[in-house]
């Protein structure tokens, strides 16, 4: 995980974590531990939802809005949520948009 990242999280006042991931995605599963050990050692609860790999269903990047926006709603404010990529991050950002998330 980005030390960048950590110390940005370190320097907000949120204490909850979420997790945007792919399934069956080595670098996505990667990325989880990092944050989950991180999380651990810092008492913080991780949420987490998993979207199918895109590789191998061929799904379509807008499949799912309406699981990430139910998933996003149920997170008690302030949270921080760590997304598998960049493109996964765009998505997340797009549905905080969409659904009234600062």
């Amino acid at each position: 995980m980005h030390i960048c990242a950590i110390a940005t999280y370190r320097s907000k006042t949120s204490r909850r974590l979420g997790f945007y991931g792919v399934k069956d995605l080595w670098y996505s599963e990667q990325i989880e531990a990092g944050l989950a050990e991180f999380a651990l050692r810092h008492e913080i609860p991780v949420q987490t939802l998993h979207v199918a790999n895109p590789i191998e269903g061929i799904p379509r990047w807008n499949d799912g809005q309406d699981e990430l926006d139910g998933w996003l709603r149920q997170m008690k404010p302030p949270f921080a949520v760590m997304a598998a990529h960049d493109p996964r991050a765009t998505i997340v950002i797009r549905a905080c948009e969409r659904i009234g998330l600062n």
